[in-house]
């Protein structure tokens, strides 16, 4: 499920070249890639889903917008290498989604 899609080993590349710290995209707390799910999501369920943030620096709060409206708010944490981590497993992010496409 957490395939490396062609720009994420471009840019792993690029990193390698010039040094820089590894990557990883946004996750959810049990290691699932945000990206992924939200694109599963979203063609199940025929809905749209976005984080948003008013003022995006750390620490912050982040709404999950399906179709602009806002489903749930929470505050994104940051692994000891600057990744972003949603303090939610996926399952519980999809019954958030199921359940406000469902209203």
């Amino acid at each position: 499920m957490n395939e490396r899609p062609d720009w994420w080993e471009r840019n792993a590349k690029l990193r390698d070249e010039m040094d820089l710290q590894s990557y990883e995209p946004p996750q959810f707390e049990d290691g699932t890639y945000v990206h992924i799910v939200v694109d599963k999501v979203e063609r199940d369920l025929g809905c749209s889903i976005r984080f948003v943030a008013e003022d995006p620096t750390f620490p912050s709060v982040w709404a999950i917008e399906v179709d602009g409206e806002q489903a749930r708010t929470l505050q994104r944490q940051k692994t000891e290498r600057g990744n972003v981590v949603y303090p939610l497993g996926t399952d519980e992010f999809v019954e958030i989604i199921e359940i406000h496409v469902a209203k």
